[in-house]
Parts: C-alpha cells; sequence; structure tokens
C-alpha cells in the first residue's frame, strides 16, 4: 500500500495510473489503503472519492483516518464528512491540527467548528506546531474574545517560536 501511495508522488491531476486504479478499487477497504487514497484523492477526485467515503464508512475513527478526511475535504466537504471530521477530532487523536485549521478555513461561519478549534487549542501543548496555525486560521475567521485571548497567551509564551513574528500582526489587522 505504501508503494502505490510513492508511486503516485509527483503526478498531476489525471486519471489515476491503471495499476494504482485496480489495487484501490481492490483494497480500498483495508486499513492501509488510507496511505494510497491521501495521495489518490487530488489526483483524480472523481474516481477516487467514492473509494475514500467507502474506507471512511469503516475506518473513520482510527488514527490515521485524517489521511483520508483531510484531502477529502478540499474537494467534497459534505454535511457527513463535515461530521466525521469533527467527531474525529473530538476523539482527540494526535496529528490532529491540520484538519482543524482545514476546517475552521473551508467553514468559516460554522460556530461548531469554532468552539472545536478552541477546545483543540486548550487541549494542545502550545508547542506544537500546529498551534499558531490553527489559533491564526480562528483569528482570521472568528474575531471573537476567547480566540484573541488564546492567541494573546500563545504569543505572550512563545516569544522563541519561528512562527510568532509572522502571526502576531492578525492580532492588529
Amino acid at each position: 500500500p505504501i508503494f502505490g501511495s510513492v508511486l503516485l508522488d509527483g503526478l498531476e491531476p489525471a486519471p489515476l495510473p491503471e495499476a494504482i486504479a485496480v489495487w484501490i478499487e481492490r483494497h480500498h477497504l483495508s486499513y492501509e489503503a488510507c496511505f494510497t487514497l491521501r495521495r489518490a484523492i487530488p489526483l483524480s477526485p472523481s474516481q477516487v472519492v467514492p473509494w475514500a467515503e467507502a474506507w471512511l464508512q469503516r475506518w473513520r475513527a482510527v488514527p490515521f483516518a485524517n489521511f483520508v478526511l483531510e484531502p477529502l475535504c478540499d474537494v467534497a466537504l459534505t454535511p457527513q464528512l463535515r461530521q466525521w471530521c469533527c467527531d474525529w477530532l473530538n476523539a482527540a487523536h494526535s496529528e490532529s491540527g491540520f484538519l482543524v485549521e482545514k476546517l475552521v478555513r473551508l467553514l468559516p461561519g460554522d460556530g461548531d467548528v469554532h468552539v472545536l478549534a478552541r477546545q483543540w487549542l486548550r487541549r494542545v501543548p502550545k508547542d506544537d506546531g500546529s498551534w499558531p496555525f490553527v489559533c491564526r486560521a480562528l483569528i482570521r475567521e472568528c474575531k471573537d474574545d476567547e480566540s484573541v485571548g488564546l492567541y494573546r497567551e500563545w504569543l505572550e509564551e512563545s516569544t522563541q517560536h519561528k512562527a510568532w513574528s509572522k502571526v502576531w500582526v492578525d492580532l492588529w489587522k
């Protein structure tokens, strides 16, 4: 499965190579298919989305489900997918920052997603690499007092973080 995902590196969006499409069609319900689906979704969404959705029907609660949830959000963000993403994030899996940030950006008016993002920010250590990016997305989409307070705390506590100089200006815009 990982070999198949490596073969997809560097390909432009187009129909999948036949051998990879055949492999995904045969194995899309296996746990390991998430690695290949992750790469295949942006390359050929119309071909891969049904397989990815079927994979999520079975595996959406497992730690690596974000490998399928994240790229699928970019091409087919449905109410059901939004709910699966929120459920996965509420399970507090690691490596969840990219998905939180993506949901905040893709669903800017969704108050439930904003609450979820603030919960994530309170739960995850401030030295997590995704922390400033999730908070930055939240500030851009929802400049409420609680989000601003979390952001200011991070700025005060994280002056050595490499993203600090790029993100502080969001509070003053």
